[in-house]
């Protein structure tokens, strides 16, 4: 890459930037009936792109002033203060931005309910984020799917907006190069799908999730227990919902689902059943099962204990009045 090229497009993306910041804070000045429709949103989209880029630029040069001679740490020094200041100040009108956008949505969901065609102004979307594990591709996409995708009602590029807003980590980073557009929507939509939404994969991953889940070292530990039962329970309905055939790997994973268990749990489990022809959903309802029966006991006996205590803190107050009268 050529440093000097590099500080060219970026002094072109700062000035820009610059003038992005400058709307927003005008922006933000206005009351909310002096506002256009969507203006908040759209904005907020091409700063956070316009960011995006930047920190791109940023750590090219960075990386190649570090490796280059003609540049001494004042230099990198400066570079790195003027960096962090634009990105301060654009994230502060990013910061902004999101309230305007939540104003918006909150307000529209307290108006009037005429029917009438709506975009981005909707109540805000309770729906579960998405930061790149494959296992929780589908549940997030069901979700996305049934309160933005398939809404008749809002445009290619709200729905975006929507979408880059519920991602986090890998996934984000995935879609990051895809600037607002109608177009770019379906391209990112489609990039994540062949990425997190193979069905080959996806059953990949809960069959590593069923393998790989932390062994449970004591039948009294049941913080551990249950942990272990709601997760092999998880991967089990995943690869339910998959439709794969659990005959194909209950002879693998159930033993090894067993020798993660003490050994007197075990026992507990398999006394008096033909636990050697178990399928999954065999062994997923007897753990359920014996965990819920424990978890109840201890509560049992925790509130006879406590009710003991206050009796005998009664008991022992009445003594002292009569000693004392």
């Amino acid at each position: 890459m050529d440093l000097r090229k590099l500080k060219k497009s970026r002094a072109a993306h700062r000035v820009f930037a610059k003038r992005l910041v400058e709307q927003g804070n005008a922006l933000y000045g206005k009351d909310a009936s002096e506002r256009e429709e969507f203006e908040a949103q759209e904005l907020l989209g091409a700063l956070e792109d316009k960011m995006s880029r930047l920190q791109e630029v940023d750590n090219n040069i960075e990386s190649l002033m570090a490796d280059s001679e003609e540049y001494d740490e004042n230099n990198l020094l400066q570079e790195l203060e003027e960096c962090a200041e634009l990105s301060r100040k654009m994230n502060k009108v990013i910061m902004r931005l999101k309230s305007l956008v939540d104003d918006d949505c909150a307000s529209t969901a307290s108006s009037s309910t005429t029917v009438k065609k709506v975009h981005a102004r909707l109540p805000k979307l309770e729906v579960k984020r998405f930061s790149g594990a494959i296992c929780e591709w589908q549940e997030f996409w069901d979700s996305f799917e049934s309160a933005v995708h398939s809404n008749d009602d809002l445009g290619d590029v709200d729905k975006f907006n929507y979408l880059r807003g519920l991602l986090q980590d890998s996934a984000k980073a995935a879609i990051a190069g895809f600037s607002l557009t109608s177009n770019n929507y379906k391209e990112a939509v489609e990039l994540l799908k062949r990425r997190y939404g193979k069905k080959e994969v996806v059953q990949r991953a809960h069959m590593d999730g069923l393998l790989n889940a932390a062994p449970v070292f004591s039948d009294k530990d049941m913080a551990r227990l249950r942990t272990f039962c709601d997760l092999v329970e998880t991967h089990f309905r995943g690869l339910e919902a998959l439709k794969m055939d659990s005959s194909t790997y209950s002879c693998i994973v159930v033993p090894a689902l067993m020798e993660k268990l003490p050994e007197t749990l075990r026992l507990t489990l398999t006394r008096g059943q033909k636990f050697l022809e178990w399928s999954i959903g065999d062994f997923v309802e007897k753990l359920r099962a014996e965990v819920e029966l424990r978890e109840n006991h201890k509560l049992g006996s925790s509130s006879s204990r406590n009710h003991r205590l206050r009796g005998g803190e009664k008991t022992m107050a009445s003594g002292s009045v009569l000693v004392t009268n």
